[in-house]
């Protein structure tokens, strides 16, 4: 990093040092943790996109983009025709894990929103708990193996379902 003048200051730099100091156990529970939401994203992908909607495949973070303008004569003949309806209608049926596009700068009439990979594993954060012993880390395409994660992701399909012809 010195031949590239690059550093990090302040908690980026601090938080930087204690995760190359941490003790192996620990770096395979952090990187278990990250395969199972990884896993867990894209078990949700498959349920947005199976469903109709144009979603780019998770590649880091805790959100999805989905965007339902594909449906619109589907979720128009219940009376959603922008994203705050969207949202709204998403809210009822799964919780505060949904937030309409026009939040983040989308024109307002586009269906986007942005969900949170919360929503397929209620209670469970990134950095949750480890596996269960003797349990192996999920592979890719396969959803954690947590308490509620499959009914969260068939209530999601549901969902999507009921605002949909599908």
């Amino acid at each position: 990093m010195a031949a590239l003048h690059a550093r990090l200051d302040g908690p980026c730099g601090a938080a930087a040092a204690q995760a190359l100091v941490q003790p192996p156990d620990r770096r395979e529970h952090r990187a278990a943790a990250a395969r199972a939401h990884g896993a867990l994203a894209a078990a949700l992908h498959r349920v947005l996109t199976d469903a109709g909607a144009v979603c780019r495949p998770p590649q880091a973070g805790r959100h999805l983009y989905p965007d339902f303008e594909a449906l619109r004569p589907d979720l128009a003949a219940r009376g959603i025709e922008d994203a705050p309806r969207l949202e709204a209608e998403l809210v009822r049926r799964l919780g505060p894990h949904v937030l309409g596009g026009h939040r983040f700068g989308d024109d307002p009439e586009a269906l986007r929103v942005r969900l949170s990979t919360d929503l397929a594993a209620p209670g469970v954060s990134p950095d949750a708990a480890p596996l269960p012993a003797g349990s192996a880390p999920p592979g890719p395409g396969t959803p954690p193996e947590r308490p509620g994660t499959e009914a969260a992701l068939a209530a999601v399909a549901t969902a999507l379902a009921g605002l949909t012809a599908g």
